[in-house]
């Protein structure tokens, strides 16, 4: 699983560090090449591209309050986390109003409170369940 990304000031302190660390070996490099560098560390084509995933709006906010399925239960919950994670997906944590079994046995079950999962802009994990149905499926409501 992907590490979360930094903040856009964390990854400029990536950067300067990196052109004094490469300036103390003899070699100069400009911060947007040190910046260019960092990007391609985080899995980013460009720092064009980082940036603008540090930009994206995520499709839920912390404190938000959502309902969805997961493992094929409906839920509601609250929001605690959302990071970006690469272009285009968040690692995200709930925390679910009530408990839900995620477990089909009649001779035992497993209580979930809490939910970590990698969402899309939509919501939905990529990661499928039998008949192709997605892991996780957020619906924002309103309060």
């Amino acid at each position: 699983m992907s590490e979360p990304l930094p903040t856009r000031e964390q990854i400029k302190a990536q950067a300067k560090r990196l052109r004094q660390a490469m300036a103390a070996d003899g070699e100069t490099i400009s911060h947007s090449q040190a910046l260019e560098l960092i990007a391609a560390h985080h899995g980013f084509r460009d720092w064009n591209t980082l940036s603008a995933q540090l930009d994206a709006d995520a499709p839920v906010l912390p404190g938000a309050s959502v309902s969805g399925r997961y493992l094929g239960r409906t839920f509601t919950a609250t929001v605690l986390s959302v990071e970006p994670v690469q272009l285009g997906a968040w690692h995200i944590q709930l925390q679910l109003d009530e408990a839900i079994d995620v477990v089909e046995s009649e001779h035992f079950s497993s209580l979930r409170r809490r939910i970590r999962a990698t969402i899309d802009h939509h919501g939905v994990t990529q990661e499928k369940i039998s008949g192709g149905v997605p892991v996780l499926q957020l619906v924002l409501r309103a309060d």
